[in-house]
């Protein structure tokens, strides 16, 4: 009696251990990402043979104005054209973008792009349409704006907001044949050193897209705002044996605080009336 007690005891221990065990493997997985508030926190990790993955929206630059274009104001806009034909949808969402008035998330981040060039680091800006399938697929809609002059397509329209900012990815790592061939195949757009994923994650798209590139590189580092497109992208380059190092970069919830439910909600409404954007501005007239 007592020798099978013994083993019901060791077999208890063994089975608590593994329950132990399986609540730490989480905690490994998301060991490499770090929260950060200064971006140049991540220049402690850069080496000649990383490769830097740079989210652009929330990280490098922020919508600053219509209220519409932050964070909370497209979440709004997303659950309210989810019945909405998609044409019609993606239409008023580049109406949003190219009216947006943006900002630097903080004054280091121009420090940053030039340490990266400073090292010859290899860097790629990265964007997508998040919840808007296919909007890569197609032109901004000169229609509802016809007075004012539309970049060709999203991947323009980021390079132009950069280079107003003195940001250029355009020399860190050159397009190529074998570049162009993985995009097709992946379903994303690259140019000007910019990845536009379009409606996919950089899990979905870097792993493969890693293998493309015209030097090797020992590690992949990350610097999102949001946690969910880190992890994925350490699953998969760990499925893929490729070393991964994440930062969450929440500098921008700052801008957080200064957002008006209001004006969002008005320019919103008026937007999906009239098919016209209102300034800030022109929303606190209507008072």
């Amino acid at each position: 009696m007592r020798k099978h007690t013994g083993r019901r005891t060791i077999m208890s221990t063994i089975h608590l251990l593994c329950i132990f065990l399986s609540l730490l493997i989480p905690i490994f997985l998301i060991a490499d990402i770090k929260t950060i508030y200064n971006i140049q926190e991540v220049q402690e990790a850069i080496t000649e043979e990383s490769l830097i993955l740079v989210d652009i929206t929330n990280t490098l630059i922020y919508p600053l104005e219509p209220m519409l274009a932050r964070h909370r104001g497209r979440n709004d806009f997303m659950a309210e054209t989810a019945a909405m034909n998609q044409n019609e949808m993606e239409k008023l969402a580049t109406l949003i973008n190219v009216q947006t008035r943006w900002t630097l998330v903080e004054s280091d981040t121009l420090e940053f792009i030039s340490f990266l060039k400073n090292q010859h680091a290899a860097a790629i800006a990265i964007t997508g349409s998040g919840r808007i399938p296919h909007l890569c697929k197609i032109p901004y809609v000169p229609e509802l704006l016809p007075d004012q002059e539309l970049p060709a397509n999203p991947v323009d329209y980021y390079v132009k907001t950069l280079r107003n900012f003195s940001i250029d990815f355009s020399n860190f790592i050159p397009p190529s044949e074998e570049i162009s061939r993985v995009c097709k195949k992946l379903g994303c757009i690259y140019e000007n050193g910019i990845l536009f994923l379009c409606h996919q994650s950089m899990g979905d798209v870097i792993p493969t897209f890693f293998e493309y590139l015209p030097r090797k590189f020992s590690k992949v580092i990350a610097i999102d705002d949001e946690i969910f497109y880190l992890r994925h992208l350490e699953k998969t380059l760990t499925e893929k044996n490729i070393p991964f190092e994440g930062f969450l970069y929440l500098a921008a919830q700052r801008f957080d605080e200064e957002y008006d439910p209001f004006i969002a909600r008005i320019q919103l409404e008026y937007l999906l009336q009239n098919k016209v954007l209102l300034t800030d501005e022109e929303v606190l007239e209507l008072k």
